[in-house]
């Protein structure tokens, strides 16, 4: 919301968790002007510094974005496909069937001084990874200037290419 409805920066920015059996990690992105790279990139780092900082999950989050949950779990059995990918998931994970009906349960269940534990446990800012894609030439001073840290250029296969 803030880099869509505040700073008008984007159409929209999104983030989640991945869980696998053995780990998971969590994303955000999006995509933004060109020229607010910058802008938006020292926004993305308040925002994680700030869920486990001086501005945790507020009641009002929390409460909206549990009860979207809730409203579209349904959403994830609406076609044939989406079925067979939710079976597919769970066999990969080697997980029980019974797995689709815990997750909602879960979900109904928690608190959100639970969520606010999970952040302060898992939201690492110091072991965020940026990957950037764009027009280096209109966005690589920038991005220097916030000084976040090492900034790696790849080539269009991933593979780090010489400055």
């Amino acid at each position: 919301m803030n880099l869509r409805e505040d700073k008008g920066y984007s159409y929209g920015v999104f983030s989640g968790l991945l869980l696998y059996r053995e780990a998971g990690y969590w994303t955000a992105g999006g995509g933004v002007q060109t020229n607010k790279t910058k802008e938006s990139i020292a926004e993305f780092d308040k925002e994680l510094k700030a869920i486990v900082g001086e501005k945790p999950i507020r009641p009002e989050e929390f409460d909206g974005h549990k009860a979207r949950m809730i409203r579209g779990y349904a959403q994830q059995f609406e076609s044939l496909s989406r079925v067979v990918g939710q079976i597919t998931d769970l066999w990969t994970e080697g997980l029980p069937m019974t797995e689709l009906q815990r997750k909602y349960d879960e979900t109904s269940k928690v608190s959100l001084e639970a969520a606010r534990a999970a952040a302060q446990k898992y939201a690492r800012p110091e072991k965020a990874v940026l990957l950037l894609v764009g027009d280096r030439s209109k966005i690589e001073s920038g991005l220097r200037e916030l000084n976040l840290g090492e900034i790696v250029l790849l080539d269009a296969e991933g593979r780090p290419v010489a400055k």
